[in-house]
């Protein structure tokens, strides 16, 4: 299927106020990366770049970042020109000193300086926490645990008014020390997901609850293939295809030279119809934790009509 080059989202309309349409990952046109992707994972930075300039996708740098997950710090975009800064505090990397100069603290000022404004929420929240689609997020319950302080509804309710779209809690699993969505749970569309068809052992209860809860939430389910490693870290992101980047009209799908690659990408072909897929080799990040959804901070850019 030839692609045609992004120009305006589809689901933008001359009846609706463009201010007022909540975005979602198939309405974005621009690709922000840490400046740290480069020097960090250079041959994966070489081989990402080179695939998302022959896509024409416009891919900014972020500066003065602290790690490559800018998923998790960056602001969420709720609409054209609404974003959203929760505070970036996790625990998994505020509990061990060595790790907490990976904090980037200075996420939303750099967002500022790249020309977009921001809303503030004290609510600590990480980006890869959020999976929305229009008129819908899921989240796990980790976010309970980070705001222990503030009441349960208080939480959801601010969540809602903020992000303007329901929340959908799905369980987490506390040997998942990271807690996020993105590598669990992804939408096709505004009433069908995509989850894992399978996690390990460990995770079959937590698992069996996250299935219902999607279920109750009255959500249509897909299955996706997980590819199977050697590995015993357990941060390894390999054969987590499940974390990929929508972007426009384009599906970009982490592989990892596994034999399971293929039967990845048929699935998706199969789930996203009408968009182009294309595979991008990941492993070289995915020992780090995270694969594609994870280093993109991808939006629909503000500044249209300038």
């Amino acid at each position: 299927m030839k692609h045609k080059r992004f120009s305006f989202p589809n689901s933008y309309s001359p009846s609706k106020n463009i201010e007022e349409i909540n975005i979602i990952d198939a309405d974005t046109n621009i690709l922000y990366i840490s400046d740290l992707l480069e020097t960090q994972h250079p041959s994966f930075y070489n081989h990402f770049t080179q695939i998302l300039k022959d896509e024409n996708i416009q891919v900014r740098t972020i500066p003065d970042t602290k790690s490559i997950w800018v998923r998790d710090f960056m602001p969420v975009q709720v609409k054209p020109r609404k974003f959203v800064k929760f505070n970036y505090a996790p625990d998994y990397l505020l509990k061990y000193k060595k790790y907490r100069n990976l904090v980037t603290t200075r996420a939303g000022i750099i967002a500022a300086d790249l020309g977009y404004k921001n809303q503030i929420s004290k609510l600590i929240i990480d980006g890869g926490n959020i999976v929305k689609s229009k008129s819908k997020m899921i989240l796990t319950t980790k976010i309970f645990n980070d705001n222990s302080e503030t009441p349960r509804n208080k939480i959801i309710s601010e969540i809602e008014k903020s992000l303007d779209r329901e929340v959908i809690l799905i369980p987490w699993d506390k040997s998942d020390i990271f807690g996020h969505t993105d590598g669990l749970v992804r939408f096709i569309n505004e009433n069908t997901v995509l989850v894992n068809e399978h996690l390990p052992e460990s995770y079959k209860i937590t698992y069996n609850n996250f299935i219902a809860s999607l279920i109750s939430a009255r959500l249509n389910i897909e299955n996706m293939i997980v590819g199977k490693t050697d590995s015993n870290s357990y941060i390894d992101a390999t054969g987590l295809y499940l974390n990929f980047l929508e972007i426009g009209n384009i599906i970009f799908v982490p592989i990892f030279n596994l034999y399971t690659d293929d039967k990845a990408i048929k699935r998706f072909e199969k789930f996203f119809p009408h968009k182009k897929v294309i595979p991008v080799v990941s492993n070289e990040i995915a020992k780090d934790g995270g694969v594609l959804n994870c280093i993109s901070w991808n939006v629909l850019n503000n500044h249209y009509g300038k």
